[in-house]
């Protein structure tokens, strides 16, 4: 699986539009929910990039990745490409709980009936 699908670069080299996948953990939100049936039914995830691998196009679907859009903002517009792609691997790393913390946030009660 790829967690990181760079998309396209400013051509002033200040950012790059990216998708990230979030592995989603097979466990369960407050109300006994797991959370890939929470992604899989709250948010009724379709792959943004049809062209990808099928299965990870399909885990996708499946509320086990979590796809997110994100834009990466270089620290300088004179970096290497080696450089820009180190950004672009630390922002993944720097981000991917938080984005997933944002789901969590707003899902924590999702499934409850009563």
């Amino acid at each position: 699986m790829s967690n990181i699908h760079v998309l396209e670069k400013d051509t002033k080299n200040k950012t790059v539009n990216c998708i990230f996948h979030i592995p989603v953990p097979d466990t369960n939100n407050a109300v006994g929910t797991n959370w890939r049936d929470v992604i899989q039914r709250a948010e009724n995830p379709e792959p943004m990039m049809s062209y990808n691998d099928a299965t990870e196009n399909a885990n996708t679907a499946a509320g086990n990745i979590l796809e997110r859009n994100y834009t990466v903002r270089f620290t300088s517009t004179n970096l290497t490409n080696a450089q820009r792609l180190a950004q672009i691997e630390a922002a993944y790393d720097e981000n991917k709980d938080a984005l997933f913390d944002d789901l969590k946030d707003r899902l924590d009660f999702f499934g409850k009936t009563a």
